[in-house]
């Protein structure tokens, strides 16, 4: 019976160690992963955010323009700041075009259609005022731009709600990520314990079991050796 447990037991807790450590390297392999997944979509929100800093920015300088313009002072001013103008539109809608084939989030994608369409008013309004700038008709372009100007801001207000949603999803994974992190964390100081407790009922197991009686046979037959017949031998039987 204890020949029978030193067969079975001993080899079944090293066993259960190695268990623990393939385990705890699992888990180590799963949150190497996720922080890399998650590091890469910190970096797609971070990307996108920056997109739309872009157009944001190029749409506050179209609507400058569209303002210098009214107030040129001349007709060559005014031609030089349409050329200005209409290749600041033409960014714009690069960028627009950019930011719409990487579109993820539904919300964001609803946000962004509504300021496309504003953009696409916006800019009929523009080629407008630009005729009627050309022409010096200033009575009907200061029309135009005060019709412009409410469409303009609110195309602002969508692309900050789009900025907020961005930033929103990236603080998202930035928590998921320390979720994530500290769980791995909590498994791996688990799987430390299981294993140390494993090892050491192990080593309590190989001494009681294995060495103990190995160092009582050697003594006894270092006596037997020496000539002392009487000594019995443990574990003879």
């Amino acid at each position: 019976m204890k020949n029978l447990k030193i067969r079975i037991l001993l080899p079944l807790l090293f066993g259960l160690m190695v268990v623990v450590s393939l385990i705890q390297g699992g888990i180590a392999i799963h949150s190497v992963n996720d922080m890399s997944s998650q590091m890469d979509d910190l970096g797609i929100r971070m990307q996108r955010s920056m997109q739309v800093a872009e157009i944001d920015t190029q749409l506050s300088e179209v609507r400058r323009l569209n303002l210098m313009t009214l107030n040129a002072s001349n007709a060559g001013e005014k031609r030089k700041l349409v050329e200005a103008l209409n290749a600041a539109n033409e960014r714009l809608d690069a960028s627009m075009q950019r930011f719409d084939a990487v579109i993820s989030i539904p919300t964001v994608r609803d946000r962004f259609d509504v300021f496309s369409a504003r953009i696409d008013e916006y800019q009929a309004l523009g080629k407008t005022f630009v005729e009627q700038a050309l022409t010096s008709k200033l009575y009907q372009a200061k029309d135009t731009i005060a019709k412009m100007v409410p469409v303009g801001a609110e195309a602002g207000v969508l692309l900050q709600e789009i900025i907020a949603i961005n930033r929103d999803a990236a603080a998202a994974v930035s928590r998921e990520g320390v979720t994530s992190a500290d769980t791995a964390f909590q498994l791996s100081i688990v799987a430390v314990i299981c294993a140390a407790l494993l090892a050491l009922a192990a080593a309590f197991f190989s001494f009681y079991r294995v060495v103990r009686p190995i160092s009582t046979i050697t003594v006894s037959m270092r006596g037997l050796a020496g000539g002392d017949t009487a000594t019995d031998i443990p574990f003879g039987t």
